[in-house]
């Protein structure tokens, strides 16, 4: 059992993206912007048919180049002359949140230099973050024969803690197994929400050595990974690889599920919220 490092304070965390308009789930990481009538009223613009709420100051706006040829042609009517044409409605932000989904190693040679270590705090790091933002946070584990999902997406960055806490370590890799746990998971939360904007944050060396059925290791981590990026989710690596030991699995894996690989040692110097960040721009 190993107890987490210091977690550290993360910047603040914001992606632009532009999401189905059934997603509901209202958070504060990333901005959206949408027709509906939720949200802060950001600006004007032409409806597409009918107007849902009228944005008058846009409306006035566009319709005050036109007033001195309207009041020529009419010179009897009210002050402000207004066309179809002129309407304009509103566009409102509001706030939505992610959901991120923790792939951790726990196998045996994550109990080496100190590498849990830095990792469970990097991890209570962002939970912190997650929390404040009102995302949504999961975790999987793998070691031994088999991968876990040991917290489901909750909120509750308590509960996480407390189960990172009492993470053991030891055993194989059985990186392809947690790889296929975190692919049934995200399908699911898609169909729960179609808005979901999820984030897989897989954390290990890339030293698989479990296969799934009894062939290739390897193989059934790339086969594991290109089901994800079918998916067409965001992800993002970190590398706890020893550096005298470096082989480059954990930035094959990268490649393979399509995202950024990062060295342990350089999530607290980068900022570890502007990498997510980043992984959730995409």
């Amino acid at each position: 059992m190993i107890n987490p490092g210091p977690p550290f304070r993360v910047k603040k965390v914001g992606a632009q993206v532009v999401p189905p308009r059934e997603r509901q789930r209202i958070g504060r990481r990333t901005s959206v912007t949408n027709s509906e009538p939720v949200g802060r009223y950001v600006r004007g613009a032409i409806p597409e048919g009918k107007a849902h709420s009228l944005a008058f100051d846009a409306t006035v706006r566009a319709a005050a180049v036109h007033q001195i040829e309207r009041k020529a042609e009419e010179p009897e009517g009210s002050p402000l002359r207004l066309e179809t044409w002129d309407v304009r409605e509103k566009v409102r932000e509001r706030k939505i949140s992610n959901l991120i989904v923790f792939v951790l190693d726990t196998s045996g040679s994550m109990g080496v230099e100190n590498h849990m270590t830095m990792t469970k705090g990097a991890i209570l790091s962002l939970l912190t973050d997650a929390y404040q933002k009102r995302d949504r946070v999961a975790l999987i584990t793998f070691h031994g024969s088999e991968a876990e999902l040991v917290l489901q997406p909750t909120n509750s960055v308590q509960l996480a803690e407390r189960i990172l806490h009492q993470l053991p370590t030891g055993g194989r890799t059985p990186l392809a197994d947690g790889l296929r746990v975190a692919g049934e998971l995200l399908e699911k939360e898609r169909m729960r929400d179609q808005g979901v904007l999820p984030l897989l944050i897989v954390v290990s060396d890339g030293r698989a050595n479990v296969a799934l059925h009894g062939s290739d290791p390897i193989e059934d981590v790339r086969r594991m990974s290109g089901k994800i990026r079918e998916l067409d989710i965001n992800t993002m690596v970190v590398d706890t690889e020893a550096e005298h030991f470096r082989i480059g699995l954990a930035s094959r894996l990268a490649i393979w599920l399509g995202g950024p690989c990062y060295r342990i040692e350089d999530l607290d110097a980068r900022s570890t919220s502007a990498l997510v960040r980043n992984a959730l721009a995409k």
